[in-house]
C-alpha cells in the first residue's frame, strides 16, 4: 500500500507453485520435497539439500474427472482402480451431496486421479484409464 511515508507491505502471502506441483508431481516424479524444505527455512531451521536433489526419475500425470453440472447423488469408483499398475491418488473436491458446476477453471473441477510411469505417455495413459473408472452419478439441481 502507498501511504504517505511511503510504501508499507500489509501481508505477505508466499506459496510454492500452484496446482500439484510442490504437492504431487514433483515428490512423486523426482522424490524431491520442495514443501519440506519451504517449512524448514521458515521455521528458521537449515536448508537440508537432500529436499531438493533428485531421488529417482518416474513420470507423473494428474488427469482430471468431469462430471455434468448438478448435485452430486453417488462417486462410483471401482476398487480395482486402486490396485492399477501406476496409481497413486485420488482427490475428490465435490463429494457426495455437494454441487458441481459448469468447468470454468482448475478450481471449478470436482476430482482428480493421479498416476506414474516409467515415461509421461504411460503416465497420462493410466491417469486416463483410471478416470474413466470412476463416475459421478448426479441428480438437478431445483431452483
Amino acid at each position: 500500500m502507498i501511504t504517505k511515508k511511503g510504501p508499507i507491505i500489509l501481508e505477505v502471502t508466499p506459496r510454492l507453485s500452484g496446482g500439484f506441483d510442490s504437492q504431487k508431481s514433483t515428490p512423486i516424479s523426482t522424490g524431491r520435497n520442495f514443501i519440506r524444505a519451504a517449512i524448514r527455512l521458515a521455521i528458521q531451521l537449515p536448508l537440508d539439500k537432500k529436499d531438493l536433489k533428485p531421488k529417482w526419475k518416474k513420470y507423473c500425470a494428474v488427469w482430471t474427472i468431469l462430471a455434468k453440472p448438478g448435485r452430486v447423488k453417488k462417486i462410483i469408483c471401482m476398487d480395482s482402480v486402486k490396485k492399477m499398475k501406476g496409481f497413486k491418488e485420488f482427490i475428490f473436491v465435490k463429494n457426495e451431496g455437494d454441487i458441481i458446476t459448469e468447468i470454468k477453471d482448475s478450481a471449478s473441477r470436482p476430482a482428480y486421479v493421479i498416476t506414474e510411469g516409467k515415461n509421461y505417455s504411460e503416465a497420462l495413459r493410466l491417469a486416463k484409464k483410471a478416470a474413466k473408472k470412476i463416475t459421478y452419478e448426479m441428480s438437478e439441481i431445483k431452483p
